[in-house]
């Protein structure tokens, strides 16, 4: 009796070991974490695209410079004002603002034909900026290339002046810049084959005609 007692004692003690492994196992079972969370991995970085641009031009409030293009001198006597003809058909060769002695005769005036063909000059009128006009007479005709020295009959400029000249039409032909003379002397001026206007003894003028020029219109013009 006593051995059958020892023996179910061993056998329960058996099993409660058993039971309390088992138990263990069962509890390890649950409380360990079912897995550890995936760390992310980081995504390759994108290498910062560099965006370049071509700098304009800073704004200077100006229009492009147009090319330069080249330039002509005009041929002496060209009119200054505006739609007068480019190659005048006679122009202006000399001025005298004051005669060599101060009476009447003086302050003359020299023109030349530019042109290819006679210029018949009467009604041409020449117009001083202090307000007076002359006239050439009916009847002067100037050959091409020759020049015409025209004596007025009362004084019609002033010690600074200018003058104009014109054709029978009344249309701009030729004109000086202003002019000064203040000495009565032998010097005028007059038109240097460069074009320029020049104060000084003027070259002689071979064969040049003898004309008039008078303040009251003449009749026919």
């Amino acid at each position: 009796m006593r051995a059958r007692a020892l023996m179910s004692r061993r056998r329960l003690a058996l099993v409660a070991v058993v039971a309390a492994v088992a138990l263990g196992a069962l509890l390890l079972v649950f409380t360990q974490p079912r897995g550890a969370p995936t760390a992310l991995r980081p995504s390759p970085a994108s290498s910062p695209t560099t965006q370049t641009s071509t700098p304009e031009p800073a704004a200077t409030g100006r229009a492009p410079t147009p090319p330069l293009q080249p330039s002509s001198s005009p041929p002496p006597g060209t009119p200054s004002a505006p739609g007068s003809p480019a190659t005048p058909v006679a122009y202006l060769l000399g001025v005298e603002l004051q005669s060599e002695d101060p009476i009447p005769g003086g302050q003359l005036a020299w023109l030349r034909n530019n042109s290819a063909s006679v210029l018949q000059l009467g009604c041409w009128l020449l117009r001083s900026a202090s307000g007076k006009t002359m006239y050439i007479p009916v009847g002067l005709r100037l050959p091409a290339g020759t020049s015409a020295q025209l004596t007025p009959d009362s004084a019609w400029l002033a010690s600074v002046d200018s003058v104009s000249l014109m054709d029978g039409s009344g249309r701009l032909v030729d004109q000086t810049p202003q002019l000064t003379d203040n000495a009565h002397d032998d010097q005028i001026w007059y038109r240097a084959a460069s074009g320029a206007w020049t104060f000084g003894r003027p070259p002689h003028w071979e064969g040049a005609i003898n004309g008039r020029m008078v303040r009251q219109k003449p009749s026919g013009c």
